[in-house]
Formats: C-alpha cells, sequence, structure tokens
C-alpha cells in the first residue's frame, strides 16, 4: 500500500522577506523530489498605501519551483476586496469575534472567507484568479481558505469559478493547539468535526458539480512541530498496514514564518524575530525521503499529480 504525502504553503499576504523566499528555494533544491502546492495569495500583487506592489513578481517567483502546483489561497485583506469590487466585512475577527485586528495598517487578514456571500466569493475568487494569471499562473484547480474556512456556499462558488480541490479541512484539535478558546478553533470545530490526523481524501456533489477535498490532517508546522507530525505519519502508516488501503499525509508550513517572521507586538509595531520552522521542515523532509528509499512506498505529490492517478 502506498502512502500518498503533500506539502503544501500558505502564502498569508503579510509579507515576502528573501529569507523566506530563499529558504523555500533551499528545500527545493535539496528535495526534488518532493513537490509543493503553493496556496497564493492575491493580495501580494495589489497596491495600497502600506502595501507597495514593486518587486513582488520576482520575489514571489523566488520561493517556487518548477514541479509546483499553484493553488489559490484567500485572506480577506482589505485592499484585495476592493480592488475586487466586494463590500469589505470588518468583522468578525478569527481571534475574537470582534474587528479585524491590523498588520502594518493592513486590515481583513482574519476575516473568515465564508462570512462573505455566494455571489462575492465568485467575484472575489473570479478577481482573483484573473489577477494571479496575469502574474503568469494560471490554471488553477486548487483552493485553500485562510484558516481552512469553508462552507457549501463557498464550495459552489469555487466551483462556479472552475477550482474543484479545496484543501480546507483540518482536525479542529490540532487548531486548538494554537489557538485554543477562539473563533478560529470554533470554526474548524463547526467547519470539520469529522477530519482526524489519518482522513484520507474525499468528494461530494454540490449542485451536480464534485468537489475534492483534500485535508491538510498533519495541519502545519507552526501548529504541529516535527515530533507530533512524526507521530502523525506513523498512525497514518499503521492504519494503511492494518485496513491494506492507501494512507495519506499532508503536512506544511505558512510562507511568512519559514526562517523570518514579522511579528505583531504589544505596542502594534512589528520587529524581525527569528522561527525555527524551516528545521523542522528539512527534519520532516529528511524523514519521508530515507523512509522512501529505506523501502515504504511512498508517493510524493500534488493534489492535481493525485488527481490524475488515483481516485477518491
Amino acid at each position: 500500500m502506498a502512502i500518498h504525502v503533500m506539502f503544501s504553503v500558505d502564502w498569508e499576504g503579510t509579507s515576502l522577506l528573501p529569507e523566506n523566499l530563499e529558504a523555500m528555494n533551499e528545500l527545493s533544491a535539496k528535495y526534488p523530489i518532493i513537490p509543493r502546492i503553493q496556496f497564493l495569495n492575491p493580495a501580494y500583487f495589489i497596491a495600497s498605501e502600506n502595501w507597495p506592489t514593486d518587486g513582488a513578481r520576482e520575489l514571489v517567483r523566488l520561493g517556487i519551483s518548477d514541479s509546483d502546483e499553484i493553488g489559490l489561497h484567500v485572506h480577506c485583506w482589505e485592499r484585495l476586496l476592493r480592488a475586487a469590487h466586494v463590500n469589505f466585512l470588518s468583522q468578525p475577527s478569527f481571534f475574537d469575534g470582534g474587528e479585524s485586528w491590523h498588520w502594518n495598517n493592513e486590515y481583513g487578514g482574519d476575516i473568515p472567507v465564508t462570512s462573505y456571500s455566494q455571489s462575492e466569493l465568485e467575484a472575489l475568487f473570479a478577481f482573483s484568479l484573473k489577477t494571479l494569471s496575469h502574474q503568469g499562473y494560471t490554471n488553477i484547480k486548487s483552493f485553500r481558505g485562510g484558516g481552512w474556512c469553508s462552507s457549501p456556499h463557498l464550495q459552489k462558488a469555487l466551483s462556479t469559478v472552475g477550482l474543484y480541490n479545496d484543501s480546507s479541512p483540518v482536525p479542529p484539535h490540532l487548531v486548538q493547539q494554537k489557538y485554543p478558546n477562539t473563533f478560529l478553533y470554533d470554526m474548524a470545530l463547526q467547519h470539520w468535526p469529522t477530519t482526524n490526523e489519518i482522513s484520507f481524501p474525499f468528494s461530494t456533489t454540490l449542485d451536480g458539480k464534485v468537489v475534492n477535498f483534500f485535508p491538510n490532517n498533519a495541519c502545519l508546522v507552526d501548529y504541529v512541530p516535527f515530533e507530533q507530525a512524526h507521530a502523525v505519519f506513523e498512525a497514518v502508516v499503521e492504519k494503511s498496514r492494518q485496513s491494506k488501503v492507501d494512507g495519506y499525509f499532508h503536512y506544511g508550513w505558512h510562507q511568512e514564518t519559514l526562517v523570518q517572521a514579522l511579528r505583531r507586538q504589544t505596542d502594534d509595531t512589528f520587529l524581525l524575530k527569528s522561527t525555527n520552522y524551516y528545521a523542522e521542515i528539512d527534519q520532516m523532509m529528511g524523514y519521508l525521503s530515507r523512509r522512501a528509499s529505506s523501502g515504504l512506498e511512498i508517493n510524493f505529490c500534488t493534489i492535481e499529480s493525485f488527481n490524475r492517478t488515483q481516485k477518491i
């Protein structure tokens, strides 16, 4: 039985630090057999008073390799909503359900995308895909909502614009580890009550259109460190052996915090702080590469390559 392994990257739309992008390039060079699903936020390419777009095209490309799949990632930044001609909502925040928090005087990144109506989401997604297409990113079929947010009306909007793969499912308790007692955790519990660490891709039909779901079942490294992700992988392998069926493991990171992070401080300033997530991702990729070399059948894949060879 094979273990299908995916690594994905969430691009939040808050910073493009060369250190992070160069580190992503290094991971590609070190592990050329491991592609990534790059969930890009089009907000990088939307200018505002606080967000210049000079150099954004070149910086984004620095973090992407030829074997990577491009997906759509939406955090509802005000500059993006305004550009898409969608009325901006300033609440509820992921964190406390109140007004949006700001990062460098930019608002909306913590507003659930599910707060918008289906028609608004269709306009937002169509504009987002058009924006990415202008940057050379075309034929996008996969999506992940900011904060893993999704819902039936959002999924209908996805299929309307040609997005048929949703990688928003996440085990709620893994979100709870980092953000207990928050609206973010409540939403994960509401949207994905049955998703767990051994969840396999699945599909559903909405208005006659099939939507495929690819759970982020090991979450992201800033929520789930290497040791815990390692345990998730071994649980997937054991379940596969016992059940004699393929297994599935999906882990990842945020572009913004792979090596360096701009953190919100108590006085609302931003300071450059080190993070250690690169070492943990490197450790996981190295471990999986060794397991594959030692005989475990591992299929390092993207969503699109999985869809070409497997049936859900």
